[in-house]
């Protein structure tokens, strides 16, 4: 991709929780898709960086380790289109007010409804995780048939390869 400085990038922030760093698969195929000459950038913690690392939309991987000043330094030197938190917790909100984005745009993680839920017993439909991502992107003009995409982990094709090998020893 073109790394000049009329790239757009677009920045998406899930920093943990394995399964879903993987539900935001299909906010990466709809930016793609949608947007398709912009570089899309991605953070992550290191203890989950293998299951998005070799998703082939991402741009650029950004790693969060120990040390969040060395992210957040790492991050400064790059002009973001739009920055997508799809986590929602003090260190994203550390790295959105770091930035200079024309446009940052947050998940809404329904807290006071779960907590209804859950503590007084009431009953709330919540939008599945997902259709909450998305929503994170309509503001980009970007009108998502939430049905339109699906899950995607990729496995490399070393480990594949392995995989077979260790299966037809059988």
């Amino acid at each position: 991709m073109n790394s000049g400085e009329n790239t757009n990038r677009i920045l998406v922030i899930r920093l943990s929780a394995l399964g879903d760093v993987i539900l935001t698969s299909p906010v990466l195929q709809a930016l793609q898709k949608y947007l398709p000459d912009t570089e899309i950038h991605y953070v992550v913690k290191e203890s989950y960086a293998a299951a998005i690392k070799n998703n082939p939309r991402i741009s650029q991987l950004h790693i969060l380790k120990d040390n969040e000043d060395e992210l957040l330094g790492e991050l400064s030197g790059i002009n973001f289109h739009a920055v997508l938190d799809l986590q929602r917790n003090s260190i994203s909100a550390r790295i959105k007010k770091s930035l200079q984005a024309n446009q940052i745009h947050t998940v809404d993680k329904r807290n006071i409804d779960k907590f209804q839920m859950t503590l007084l017993k009431r009953r709330i439909e919540i939008p599945h995780i997902v259709s909450r991502y998305l929503d994170v992107i309509r503001p980009l003009d970007i009108a998502v048939d939430e049905n339109e995409f699906k899950l995607e982990f990729y496995i490399p094709d070393t480990l594949l390869l392995q995989a077979d090998a260790l299966l037809s020893k059988g």
